[in-house]
Protein backbone atom coordinates (compact mmCIF):
# COMPACT_ATOMS: atom_id res chain seq x y z
CA UNK A 1 0.00 0.00 0.00
CA UNK A 2 2.50 2.39 0.78
CA UNK A 3 4.36 1.40 -2.66
CA UNK A 4 1.12 2.35 -4.29
CA UNK A 5 1.00 5.52 -2.69
CA UNK A 6 4.33 6.93 -3.38
CA UNK A 7 4.46 5.43 -7.06
CA UNK A 8 0.76 5.90 -8.52
CA UNK A 9 -0.45 8.28 -5.64
CA UNK A 10 2.51 10.54 -6.29
CA UNK A 11 2.17 10.36 -10.12
CA UNK A 12 -2.07 11.05 -9.81
CA UNK A 13 -1.95 14.24 -7.51
CA UNK A 14 1.41 15.09 -9.67
CA UNK A 15 -1.24 15.12 -13.44
CA UNK A 16 -4.17 16.25 -11.56
CA UNK A 17 -2.57 19.26 -9.77
CA UNK A 18 -1.17 20.31 -12.74
CA UNK A 19 -4.21 19.93 -14.76
CA UNK A 20 -6.50 22.26 -12.56
CA UNK A 21 -3.75 24.52 -12.33
CA UNK A 22 -3.39 25.00 -16.05
CA UNK A 23 -7.26 24.79 -16.89
CA UNK A 24 -8.75 26.62 -13.64
CA UNK A 25 -6.23 29.50 -13.19
CA UNK A 26 -4.91 30.05 -16.21
CA UNK A 27 -0.87 28.62 -15.58
CA UNK A 28 1.38 27.48 -18.46
CA UNK A 29 1.59 24.11 -18.77
CA UNK A 30 5.35 24.08 -18.11
CA UNK A 31 5.15 26.08 -14.50
CA UNK A 32 1.66 24.04 -13.95
CA UNK A 33 3.76 20.88 -13.99
CA UNK A 34 6.41 22.46 -11.67
CA UNK A 35 3.43 23.29 -9.22
CA UNK A 36 2.18 19.62 -9.30
CA UNK A 37 5.36 18.32 -8.60
CA UNK A 38 5.79 20.76 -5.32
CA UNK A 39 2.43 20.08 -4.18
CA UNK A 40 3.29 15.80 -4.40
CA UNK A 41 5.04 16.60 -0.84
CA UNK A 42 3.00 15.85 2.13
CA UNK A 43 6.21 14.81 4.36
CA UNK A 44 6.16 13.67 8.20
CA UNK A 45 5.84 17.77 9.11
CA UNK A 46 2.22 17.65 8.19
CA UNK A 47 1.35 13.49 8.57
CA UNK A 48 2.85 13.04 12.20
CA UNK A 49 0.48 15.74 13.55
CA UNK A 50 -2.35 14.82 11.55
CA UNK A 51 -1.89 10.91 13.19
CA UNK A 52 -1.38 12.78 16.63
CA UNK A 53 -4.89 13.96 16.18
CA UNK A 54 -6.97 11.69 14.53
CA UNK A 55 -5.33 8.49 15.91
CA UNK A 56 -6.32 6.03 13.37
CA UNK A 57 -5.15 2.30 13.88
CA UNK A 58 -1.82 1.06 14.04
CA UNK A 59 -1.73 -0.18 10.20
CA UNK A 60 -2.97 2.86 9.02
CA UNK A 61 -0.79 4.81 10.93
CA UNK A 62 2.49 3.39 9.60
CA UNK A 63 1.05 3.29 6.12
CA UNK A 64 0.91 7.25 6.36
CA UNK A 65 4.05 7.36 8.49
CA UNK A 66 6.20 5.74 6.08
CA UNK A 67 4.62 7.26 2.86
CA UNK A 68 5.18 10.50 4.47
CA UNK A 69 8.71 10.05 5.44
CA UNK A 70 9.55 8.47 1.82
CA UNK A 71 7.28 10.88 -0.56
CA UNK A 72 9.01 13.67 0.90
CA UNK A 73 12.65 12.99 -1.33
CA UNK A 74 10.59 11.69 -4.01
CA UNK A 75 8.48 14.73 -4.61
CA UNK A 76 12.01 16.94 -4.17
CA UNK A 77 13.47 14.77 -6.84
CA UNK A 78 10.43 14.97 -8.76
CA UNK A 79 10.34 18.76 -8.59
CA UNK A 80 13.88 19.32 -9.37
CA UNK A 81 13.70 16.69 -13.02
CA UNK A 82 10.10 18.82 -13.51
CA UNK A 83 12.29 22.21 -13.25
CA UNK A 84 15.38 20.82 -14.94
CA UNK A 85 13.02 19.93 -18.01
CA UNK A 86 11.28 22.95 -17.91
CA UNK A 87 14.91 25.23 -18.08
CA UNK A 88 15.91 22.20 -21.35
CA UNK A 89 13.06 22.67 -23.00
CA UNK A 90 13.50 26.92 -22.62
CA UNK A 91 17.20 26.70 -23.45
CA UNK A 92 16.52 24.25 -26.36
CA UNK A 93 18.82 21.47 -24.11
CA UNK A 94 19.41 17.88 -24.46
CA UNK A 95 16.84 15.62 -22.99
CA UNK A 96 19.28 12.75 -22.86
CA UNK A 97 21.37 15.76 -19.85
CA UNK A 98 18.35 15.99 -17.69
CA UNK A 99 17.60 12.52 -17.69
CA UNK A 100 21.23 11.40 -16.86
CA UNK A 101 21.46 14.16 -14.54
CA UNK A 102 18.10 12.42 -12.88
CA UNK A 103 19.78 9.39 -12.53
CA UNK A 104 22.92 10.59 -10.96
CA UNK A 105 21.04 11.98 -8.33
CA UNK A 106 19.05 9.24 -8.01
CA UNK A 107 21.84 7.08 -7.91
CA UNK A 108 24.14 8.96 -5.70
CA UNK A 109 21.11 9.54 -3.19
CA UNK A 110 20.41 5.64 -3.07
CA UNK A 111 24.04 4.14 -2.52
CA UNK A 112 25.46 6.60 -0.40
CA UNK A 113 22.20 6.21 1.61
CA UNK A 114 22.41 2.71 2.13
CA UNK A 115 26.40 2.11 2.24
CA UNK A 116 26.25 5.23 5.68
CA UNK A 117 23.13 3.28 6.82
CA UNK A 118 25.14 -0.04 7.20
CA UNK A 119 28.31 1.50 7.91
CA UNK A 120 26.77 3.80 10.71
CA UNK A 121 24.45 1.24 11.86
CA UNK A 122 27.30 -1.43 12.41
CA UNK A 123 29.31 1.06 14.51
CA UNK A 124 26.11 1.50 16.82
CA UNK A 125 25.91 -2.17 16.88
CA UNK A 126 29.35 -2.57 17.83
CA UNK A 127 29.32 0.17 20.47
CA UNK A 128 32.06 1.67 18.30
CA UNK A 129 30.30 5.32 19.55
CA UNK A 130 29.76 5.84 23.18
CA UNK A 131 26.36 5.53 24.17
CA UNK A 132 26.00 9.13 25.53
CA UNK A 133 27.27 10.35 22.01
CA UNK A 134 24.89 8.24 19.69
CA UNK A 135 22.08 11.40 19.29
CA UNK A 136 25.09 13.79 18.64
CA UNK A 137 26.88 11.55 16.65
CA UNK A 138 23.86 9.95 14.36
CA UNK A 139 22.96 14.01 13.64
CA UNK A 140 26.80 14.42 12.63
CA UNK A 141 26.53 11.63 10.30
CA UNK A 142 23.35 13.03 8.77
CA UNK A 143 24.92 16.12 8.30
CA UNK A 144 28.11 14.63 6.22
CA UNK A 145 26.06 12.31 4.50
CA UNK A 146 23.96 15.11 2.97
CA UNK A 147 26.69 16.97 2.45
CA UNK A 148 28.72 14.56 0.47
CA UNK A 149 25.46 13.71 -1.51
CA UNK A 150 24.84 17.21 -2.57
CA UNK A 151 28.52 17.55 -3.53
CA UNK A 152 28.51 14.60 -5.65
CA UNK A 153 24.99 15.53 -6.97
CA UNK A 154 23.05 18.24 -5.83
CA UNK A 155 19.94 17.70 -4.43
CA UNK A 156 20.39 14.15 -4.01
CA UNK A 157 21.42 14.56 0.03
CA UNK A 158 17.91 14.44 0.86
CA UNK A 159 17.40 11.26 -0.89
CA UNK A 160 20.75 9.82 0.91
CA UNK A 161 19.53 10.94 4.46
CA UNK A 162 15.83 9.12 3.99
CA UNK A 163 17.50 5.82 2.25
CA UNK A 164 20.08 6.04 5.44
CA UNK A 165 17.17 6.89 7.98
CA UNK A 166 15.06 3.34 6.45
CA UNK A 167 17.97 0.95 6.57
CA UNK A 168 18.61 2.06 10.40
CA UNK A 169 15.25 2.05 11.51
CA UNK A 170 15.04 -1.17 9.67
CA UNK A 171 18.39 -3.11 10.94
CA UNK A 172 17.83 -6.05 13.13
CA UNK A 173 19.01 -5.59 17.00
CA UNK A 174 19.63 -2.09 16.77
CA UNK A 175 18.02 -0.05 19.80
CA UNK A 176 17.29 3.42 18.00
CA UNK A 177 14.25 4.38 21.11
CA UNK A 178 16.95 7.65 22.14
CA UNK A 179 17.59 8.19 18.59
CA UNK A 180 13.86 8.40 17.59
CA UNK A 181 12.99 10.65 20.98
CA UNK A 182 16.47 12.97 20.33
CA UNK A 183 14.63 13.54 16.68
CA UNK A 184 11.13 14.00 17.74
CA UNK A 185 13.00 16.98 20.04
CA UNK A 186 14.68 18.45 16.94
CA UNK A 187 11.93 18.15 14.50
CA UNK A 188 9.74 20.20 16.90
CA UNK A 189 12.38 22.44 17.49
CA UNK A 190 12.77 23.20 13.74
CA UNK A 191 9.61 23.09 12.82
CA UNK A 192 8.98 26.36 15.78
CA UNK A 193 12.02 27.75 13.97
CA UNK A 194 9.99 27.46 10.35
CA UNK A 195 7.07 29.12 11.30
CA UNK A 196 8.40 31.62 13.00
CA UNK A 197 10.52 32.06 10.00
CA UNK A 198 7.56 31.95 7.43
CA UNK A 199 5.38 34.59 9.63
Amino acid sequence: KTRRLITWGVLIIWVMVACMSHWFVGIGWPLAFLFGAIMTVTGPTVIMPMLQAVRPTRAVANILRWEGILVDPLGAILAVLTFSMVIASEMSAHWPQVLLQFMKIVGVGLLLGLAAGFLWGRALRRHWVPQFLHNVATLLVVFAVFALADLLAPESGLLAVTVMGVWLANTPRLHIEELLDFKESISILLISVLFILLA
